[in-house]
């Protein structure tokens, strides 16, 4: 807290704030949103980070297995001998869960994004934009394209 005394600022703190930035920190650290600048930093980022998303991505496969008429897989990378691939030799990445329900003939694609932490709501925005509408690679929309693509010309 800043307060003005005798045309001078004063910051006043105790150890509530200690406690208060303490945990925000930890948590800008668990989810990946410190900007870290040497290499060693950003591994551990990374690890956790991924550690994270593999967690949350079994939370959702072990949801859909409640179901004992489903078929689960968790980190798809290829169907049968078709690999999820741009083109031969550039992948496009796994899909994270991938339910058959034999009985309706149906067959869903799980992509996996845990919007659970608390973010600015321009951040979950872009982050919706990029997965369904965006340009390029990494959009929902180019990667269906690009399998349909590598499954018809198989």
């Amino acid at each position: 807290m800043l307060r003005q005394k005798n045309n001078k600022v004063e910051i006043i703190w105790g150890i509530r704030h200690l406690y208060e930035v303490q945990e925000y920190l930890i948590q800008f650290f668990l989810t990946g949103r410190l900007q870290a600048k040497s290499k060693e930093m950003k591994e551990i980022i990374s690890k956790i980070t991924n550690q994270a998303g593999e967690d949350f991505n079994n939370r959702i496969a072990d949801w859909f297995e409640k179901d004992s008429k489903l078929i689960v897989c968790r980190q798809v990378k290829k169907i049968g001998e078709i690999k999820i691939e741009e083109q031969k030799g550039k992948p496009l990445g796994d899909i994270d869960v991938l339910v058959a329900d034999p009985k309706n003939l149906c067959i869903k694609i799980v992509e996996c994004k845990n919007f659970s932490m608390a973010r600015a709501p321009h951040q979950m925005k872009n982050e919706l934009d990029n997965l369904f509408i965006g340009k390029g690679k990494g959009h929902f929309s180019y990667q269906l394209a690009s399998y349909g693509r590598n499954c018809v010309n198989s």
